[in-house]
C-alpha cells in the first residue's frame, strides 16, 4: 500500500509542476506545442517517474559540482547536446535539475526541461536546416549552477539572457522552469515527511527493481530464439 501511495504521490507532483509550467511560461513552444516535462529521479539519478529522453540527466552534473559540493537550494542548467552525452538533443532543449536534501542528505533529484524559444545563433528560433556547425544554433550551457543555496547567479543569467532574441519570452520561461523545480522538491519534501526517509526510499527502490524484472521478462519474450 506505501509503495503506491508513494507512486502516487510522485504522479501527483509531475501533474502539479507541469501545469505550472504550462500556466507560467511565455512562448508558444511550451504553452501551446507543450514541448515541457518534469521528472524525478532517484539518490543515484534512475529515473523514478517521468519520461526523461535521455539514459542519463545527472552524470554531467556530478563531472562538473561532485556530490560533496551539493547544498539545499542548488539549482543546475545545462543544455549542451555534447557534454550532456545525448541527455539533450539539441541546444533549444533547456535541463535545470534540483538535488532534494532530506534530513541532511540528497535523496532524489528533480529534473524540468522544456524547449525554449530562441537562445541566440543564426537564425530566429536558434536551429534552422542551413545550419552546418552547432554553434549555430545558439548559446551553449555547459552544467552550471545557476542558484546556489537559494541565491540565483544573476552574472551568469544575464549572459545567457542577452544572447537571445527575446530575452524577455526566456526569462520567462526560464522562470517557469525554475518555479516547477522547486514546486517539486517542495513536494517530494512532504512526501518523505509523510512516509519517513527509510520507508520511501525502499519503496523507491522496490519499484526500480520491480521494473527491471519487468523489462528483463518482456524483452526475452519479444526477442526469438535463434543466434545473434
Amino acid at each position: 500500500v506505501t509503495r503506491q501511495l508513494v507512486r502516487g504521490s510522485l504522479r501527483a507532483a509531475r501533474l502539479e509542476c507541469e501545469l505550472l509550467i504550462e500556466r507560467t511560461a511565455m512562448s508558444a513552444f511550451i504553452r501551446e506545442k507543450k514541448d515541457y516535462q518534469v521528472n524525478f529521479l532517484d539518490r543515484n539519478g534512475h529515473e523514478l517517474y517521468g519520461d526523461t529522453m535521455g539514459a542519463d540527466m545527472v552524470q554531467c552534473v556530478w563531472e562538473t559540482y561532485p556530490l560533496g559540493t551539493m547544498a539545499p537550494g542548488d539549482l543546475y542548467w545545462y543544455n549542451d547536446p555534447y557534454l550532456s552525452k545525448g541527455s539533450v538533443t539539441h541546444t533549444p532543449d533547456m535541463t535545470f535539475l534540483a538535488p532534494v536534501f532530506f534530513e541532511g542528505e540528497i535523496v532524489a533529484y528533480c529534473h524540468s526541461f522544456a524547449h525554449f524559444w530562441d537562445l541566440g545563433g543564426s537564425r530566429p528560433g536558434s536551429i534552422g536546416p542551413a545550419n552546418t556547425e552547432i554553434f549555430h544554433d545558439g548559446t551553449l550551457v555547459p552544467p552550471i549552477k545557476i542558484v546556489d543555496q537559494g541565491k540565483l547567479n544573476d552574472e551568469a543569467y544575464r549572459i545567457i539572457l542577452r544572447n537571445s532574441r527575446y530575452p524577455d519570452l526566456l526569462e520567462g520561461d526560464t522562470r517557469a522552469l525554475m518555479a516547477a523545480a522547486n514546486r517539486a522538491q517542495e513536494r517530494l519534501l512532504e512526501m518523505f515527511g509523510r512516509f519517513g526517509k527509510e520507508t520511501t526510499l525502499a519503496a523507491l527502490d522496490a519499484d526500480q527493481a520491480d521494473t527491471a524484472t519487468m523489462v528483463r521478462e518482456k524483452s526475452l519474450e519479444l526477442i526469438p530464439q535463434g543466434s545473434f
